[in-house]
């Protein structure tokens, strides 16, 4: 136990810093059939390079990928590789899917990616449109309004509608 004036030792590691990395969604609500571009800024706010960065984004249920651009779709999961992230660099990462048909009203498609560095800690991606810190970006699916209608027609004078008729 240290007794008062014992010299402490502090031992400063600078590192690789992703908790600035943000994703975001072009639309807050969708319809089935509707596209979503999801936008990820990884950031290395930190204060040196990281040979290597991986991003894992997993998909949510009620989407479907269309484009993936530099990212590889594996097992419902896409994943890229980034090398040589130097300090202060942000690369951006952009991502298309589709809501699948049948996608019911008022789920919310919560998504976020993890990062994982070399040399820095584990992180996700935040929502910057919102207050909350490491909070994943969600898009909520519209309820589907079917409108039913029915029309009828009656002859002017009662009778059988007949071809040149007056109704």
């Amino acid at each position: 136990t240290p007794d008062v004036g014992d010299a402490i030792e502090i031992r400063v590691v600078r590192r690789p810093d992703f908790a600035t990395s943000t994703k975001t969604a072009d639309v807050r609500e969708v319809l089935p059939g509707d596209l979503i571009r999801w936008t990820l800024t990884v950031t290395n706010s930190g204060a040196i390079l990281d040979g290597g960065v991986s991003v894992f984004d997993s998909v949510p249920e009620f989407l479907e990928v269309v484009d993936a651009g530099d990212g590889r779709v594996v097992n419902g999961e896409i994943r890229w590789a980034l090398p040589n992230f130097d300090a202060g660099e942000s690369r951006v990462l952009t991502v298309i899917t589709r809501v699948l048909p049948g996608a019911p009203g008022g789920t919310a498609l919560s998504n976020q990616a993890r990062i994982l560095s070399r040399r820095g800690l584990p992180t996700v991606t935040d929502d910057p449109d919102t207050a909350e810190d490491d909070d994943p970006t969600v898009v909520t699916v519209r309820e589907v309004v079917l409108i039913e209608a029915t029309k009828t027609v009656t002859d002017a004078n009662d009778a059988p509608v007949r071809p040149g008729d007056t109704l």
